[in-house]
């Protein structure tokens, strides 16, 4: 069980390495949003691509550990890791090892959302932006205030510069 316990251990690091890296990368998407960096945005979205499929990987790997400690064990199915940490001695250094990095994992992840949850709104209001301006832009008429009223009548109706909306 030790091996098991230690390379739960070892997978659940390198998640953690693989969030933080996420964190990173969705703090620098915060600065690129605020200033309008498209091509830059294309660039983090690609990188953070990458990384979802690394974590997906890990997380594969953390749950096929988990398995096998419950089946060496004949623990019961889909054992939390609290779970798993209630059946090590308390002086263990991995346990300790363990509980440190779920706590530290769960505060990135935290931190991970409350950004996610930041650029989203970012986003949203940068699309209401465009749209309002869109808006604007269709609804422009090429007529002044002081326009002779028969010419109103007689031209033809406003021409817009976008048929469609965005």
């Amino acid at each position: 069980m030790k091996n098991l316990v230690e390379e739960l251990r070892d997978v659940l690091l390198e998640e953690l390495k693989a969030y933080e890296e996420m964190l990173e990368l969705t703090t620098k998407k915060t600065d690129i949003i605020s200033s309008g960096r498209i091509n830059d945005l294309d660039n983090i979205t690609q990188m953070e691509n990458i990384l979802i499929l690394r974590l997906g990987q890990l997380e594969d790997r953390r749950e096929k550990v988990a398995n096998n400690i419950e089946k060496q064990f004949n623990m019961k199915d889909n054992l939390t890791i609290k779970d798993i940490l209630s059946y090590i001695d308390d002086a263990d250094e991995t346990k300790q090892d363990i509980e440190k990095t779920t706590n530290k994992l769960s505060q990135v992840l935290n931190s991970l959302k409350e950004k996610n949850d930041l650029n989203s709104l970012l986003i949203k209001d940068t699309l209401e932006y465009i749209e309002l301006n869109i808006n604007l832009l269709t609804n422009a008429s090429d007529q002044g205030t002081y326009n002779n009223k028969v010419q109103k009548e007689q031209s033809s109706p406003n021409v817009s510069l976008f048929d469609t909306k965005a």
